[in-house]
């Protein structure tokens, strides 16, 4: 033994000294228990395995310690963390380091009066160290459940309700309720993975107040019907990820489903849902429904079934490991377990993310799914739900009207096709141009969400072109495949400040009709007051004898009320603005580069691209963007695309070419890079390459 501990002392006397000190700083403030165990363990587990090995050779020393580090971790992880919580990981394993420690100083200094002092002392100090850290108070879970390393600040515990806490193998699982609303939120490592308001939990009367879907409550809800919606006869289901449950429990409201699989890799995250019911009690309760604590992946390998549906809301790809869950790989493998006429449904998140990054995960499905549409069902949440064939079948919304969904829905405000169709943002034609043969799509083997994700956390980017592409000034993809989007009644505001719900609402107030419910018009009441008055202030103007004071201001001012008045529509245009405009610009003798706005605007509205494309060569030929009567990026945006459609693909390089030269460094949105796509797919069309 002696022999044993001067080999090690010698070897690795640096390592021990390191880990002292890492541990130190474990102490101090209070990393995870998956980075102190992950340094303690491996090392006591490597010093057993030593002492088998006696002198060897360098190779052999690190083949023992890298050993060593598996079962260590291995032991760390799957055993003494859910068996002895964090506090007794970190506290047991500083601890054992510092009893080998002292063990190697006793045998390395015990030949002189000195270093028996220094083995002594270290001997007094772990003790000390040792009782502390046994005998002081436990860790307050509402402070190590904080997020502070998200959040950037920090709540005070006070406000909280601790429901439920446990160190799993994987995380930490906190449930909280807030004292002040009732709300209550599921943790992973004090990352919020879902949350609902208080009223989710109580049952519905004649008073029941109806409100708009917001925040967790409207993916969790939405998200699985929107799905459900594509393929509505399944009879098979599978959910990756439990969160709160609330996502399986919608699902299991379909009568036609006979079995549904829930596939969690945490146990305490199903333990810890609990706190949901009886929000989520279909999937506690109903025999149709069954829990599985698997690795997403090996499930599906292991089961062999197909499954009609398969719905994946894992956490955020930030979070370590999860981004092979949005990875190429992942939807070849969950492809091969959907049945014939199947569809697969990701969830997908825009905070915390950047267009870049989205579009890498997009390129993933797009190699993997010959159709898939995009749904937003909730401002910064996207669905894609994807088919296993050529095509996707339309999405069923009767499907809201069954009773166990009425009862599900009876706290929101009334959901109707309408709305639901509001949530739709594009499809896979639409991307294919930007899509096809991508290089960079996240993989395994280059995972590029896994490595920037967190970059993006930090920034606390937003990939604000899939949230606001539908509703953008002229929807770029829509005519190349004749999609038209026709003002609507105005519906409901079923999901809170959704761009292109808020968008048709707001459009069908200001012709007058009178269809939102007082809950709504008061939601957006701010918003429709500002409407009104923009376009009181228009139309006074118009009827007034006095010209504008400058038609660069007349020409922004147009371009608000005509948003305003065109909001959520594709190839609708409202004759009545436009007529009563160019009758205003006539008797004012307004400039050529003015009537050539106007006429440019309403050719895109209308869907009259040989008008936009005249237009837009009038407006290049006066550097109307260089004069501020446009902007270069709406003229780029719909003049490539008028041009484009109307066969003059020459003109729309040459327009690119010039707008592209002006355009700020680093200034490319979605819609500018699907322009530039679509733009290229016709130039290879009239090469033959």
């Amino acid at each position: 033994m002696d022999d044993l501990l001067r080999t090690f002392a010698r070897t690795d006397s640096g390592y021990v000294g390191f880990t002292l000190a890492r541990y130190a700083i474990c102490l101090a403030i209070m990393f995870p228990a998956s980075f102190c165990a992950g340094m303690t363990l491996p090392l006591i587990t490597r010093t057993l395995l030593v002492a088998g090995a006696g002198e060897r050779s360098i190779g052999g020393v690190y083949g023992i310690n890298t050993l060593g580090a598996i079962l260590g971790v291995a032991a760390a992880g799957l055993l003494l963390m859910p068996w002895i919580g964090l506090k007794g990981l970190i506290v047991g394993g500083a601890t054992l380091d510092m009893a080998l420690g002292v063990a190697i100083l006793v045998v390395a200094g015990r030949r002189s009066l000195l270093g028996r002092r220094l083995a002594f002392g270290a001997l007094a100090f772990s003790l000390i160290a040792a009782t502390v850290g046994t005998l002081s108070r436990d860790f307050d879970h509402r402070v190590v459940a904080s997020g502070v390393y998200r959040r950037v600040g920090f709540t005070d515990p006070a406000e909280w309700e601790e429901l439920f806490y446990k160190d799993g193998r994987t995380a930490s699982v906190t449930v909280n309720r807030v004292k002040s609303t009732g709300r209550i939120t599921i943790r992973t490592n004090g990352k919020p993975d879902a949350s609902i308001d208080a009223y989710w939990l109580s049952a519905c009367n004649d008073t029941t107040v109806r409100r708009p879907l917001s925040g967790d409550a409207a993916t969790q809800l939405l998200a699985p019907l929107v799905a459900l919606a594509h393929k509505p006869d399944a009879k098979r289901a599978a959910v990756i990820g439990q969160g709160s449950g609330l996502s399986s429990h919608y699902l299991l409201g379909s009568p036609e489903l006979e079995e549904l699989v829930t596939i969690e890799i945490e146990p305490e995250m199903i333990r810890g849902s609990r706190a949901f019911y009886p929000a989520n009690r279909r999937v506690f309760d109903d025999t149709r429904s069954e829990i599985v604590i698997e690795d997403a992946k090996t499930y599906f390998a292991s089961a062999s079934r197909e499954y009609d549906l398969i719905f994946s809301e894992p956490s955020n790809p930030w979070v370590s490991g999860i981004a092979s869950l949005f990875s190429t790989e992942f939807y070849a493998h969950v492809k091969r377990y959907l049945a014939e006429g199947g569809v697969f449904g990701q969830w997908l998140h825009l905070y915390e993310m950047n267009d870049a990054l989205v579009t890498t995960v997009m390129a993933a499905i797009h190699e993997n799914f010959d159709a898939y549409e995009i749904f937003l069902v909730n401002p910064v949440d996207m669905l894609v739900v994807a088919g296993d064939g050529p095509s996707l079948d339309s999405p069923d919304w009767s499907i809201i009207g069954l009773p166990s969904f009425q009862e599900d829905l009876c706290h929101a405000v009334p959901a109707t096709a309408e709305a639901l169709e509001a949530t739709r943002v594009t499809h896979r034609g639409a991307l294919a141009p930007l899509l096809d043969g991508w290089e960079g799509a996240n993989s395994d083997f280059y995972p590029v969400l896994d490595l920037s994700a967190e970059r993006a956390r930090y920034l606390q980017n937003s990939a604000t072109g899939f949230q606001t592409l539908p509703v953008e000034p002229f929807d770029v993809t829509a005519p190349f495949f004749r999609r038209r989007s026709l003002p609507g009644t105005g519906g409901s505001l079923l999901i809170r400040n959704l761009p292109r719900l808020r968008a048709v609402a707001l459009a069908a107030q200001l012709r007058g009709v009178e269809r939102l419910s007082a809950s709504d018009s008061t939601a957006m009441a701010s918003t429709l007051t500002l409407a009104r008055h923009r376009l009181a202030q228009w139309d006074a103007l118009l009827q007034s004898g006095e010209g504008p004071p400058d038609w660069k201001v007349w020409l922004e001012n147009f371009r608000q009320v005509e948003r305003d008045l065109h909001g959520g529509t594709a190839g609708y245009v409202d004759a009545e603005l436009y007529r009563s405009s160019l009758e205003y610009m006539d008797r004012h003798e307004a400039p050529d580069v003015v009537r050539g706005v106007i006429a440019f605007r309403h050719g895109l509205a209308a869907w009259d691209f040989s008008e936009a494309a005249d237009a837009a060569r009038q407006l290049i030929a006066a550097a109307a963007h260089r004069e501020g009567y446009i902007s270069g990026e709406e003229l780029m945006d719909g003049g490539v695309v008028a041009l484009l459609l109307a066969d003059d693909v020459a003109g729309a390089s040459q327009l690119f070419e010039e707008l592209e030269a002006v355009r700020p460094e680093g200034q490319t949105d979605l819609s500018s890079r699907l322009v530039e796509a679509y733009l290229e797919v016709y130039r290879n069309t009239r090469t033959g390459s």
